[in-house]
């Protein structure tokens, strides 16, 4: 099978998103979808076999009724290497490791299409700039550059719980890191984290994950702006993407408790189209262009230069 520019197009956007659906392909190379579909499918069968269609979407009950979902097969990445295409540090986020790495697929799909949304929403607008890890890693000052752990965060917390003081050394590790870039009026930069309505509020502890662990870990962040340090940004946002409304209103609700004097830069949205039992959503850049939960504050677009963080 002789590969044709936009199939190698194809191969370089799953490299930099780990999963990516038919819908989704489609809206990032364009052209007709009869015929993009068609040519997906002989790129993921034998003896091809540039493609593979994960097996795990389908756990999704309405499974027949889903886009597809494809990602890189192995012999997608020679071919990307044989071109010239290969590039380590083309995924955006840290879960787009390699075929063989383990992660949470429904987690990974809802991280890779929330980022599609808002870098989709951003190649609408010539005024915007999506700004990947990858150019975010070029800011990482010495030493942190060299760290095993150089997307997470350092954030020692304790909490009162139950009458005992917990205390917790983890790092906190966003799903993803990203920017955006206004033209003429500088840039913003946001951490993402993904919740399928699975994260529970809170624990009696702070060892185990949960909302509180999080928010504590985020308010430590912001507070002392450690995201500079170590990431060499000059700003950080917070968005929070669930699938459920009422899970949402009970993280907003638990931030307003934790978190008041850091709310302004916590950001909440639902997109229920990720969720098991909801009907998939067209690719659009909604995430971008409609509006976010703040707590106790008005409601914040990302698209718009001018909102205050």
């Amino acid at each position: 099978m002789q590969l044709s520019p936009r199939d190698l197009d194809i191969l370089s956007l799953l490299q930099r998103y780990r999963y990516a659906s038919t819908e989704h392909v489609h809206a990032f190379v364009g052209g007709q979808k009869n015929r993009l579909q068609e040519r997906l499918a002989r790129l993921y069968r034998e003896p091809n076999c540039y493609l593979n269609r994960p097996a795990q979407q389908r756990q999704y009950f309405n499974a027949n009724y889903r886009p597809i979902i494809y990602e890189l097969d192995h012999n997608g990445e020679r071919a990307l290497r044989q071109y010239g295409r290969s590039d380590d540090e083309a995924p955006i986020s840290w879960l787009n490791c390699r075929r063989d790495g383990r992660t949470d697929f429904a987690h990974a799909v809802m991280v890779c299409e929330a980022l599609a949304s808002i870098e989709l929403g951003i190649k609408s607008d010539p005024s915007l700039r999506f700004i990947g890890w990858p150019e975010i890693k070029g800011r990482i000052p010495e030493p942190a550059r060299h760290s095993k752990l150089l997307h997470c965060l350092p954030a020692r917390i304790s909490h009162q719980i139950k009458g005992a003081i917990q205390v917790c050394d983890k790092a906190l590790a966003p799903d993803a890191v990203f920017g955006i870039a206004y033209e003429g009026l500088g840039a913003r930069f946001f951490a993402i984290e993904c919740d399928r309505d699975s994260e529970p509020l809170r624990r009696t502890n702070l060892q185990q994950t949960s909302y509180m662990r999080k928010l504590l870990q985020y308010r430590k962040v912001l507070r002392e702006r450690t995201y500079h340090a170590h990431w060499g940004i000059p700003s950080l946002l917070v968005l929070s993407l669930t699938t459920s409304e009422l899970h949402m209103r009970k993280i907003v609700a638990l931030a307003e408790e934790l978190c008041a004097d850091v709310r302004n830069f916590l950001l909440f949205k639902t997109m229920p189209s990720l969720g098991d039992f909801a009907p998939p959503e067209p690719p659009t850049g909604r995430l971008l262009t409609e509006a976010w939960v703040r707590p106790g504050l008005a409601d914040f677009r990302l698209d718009r230069a001018m909102e205050r963080g």
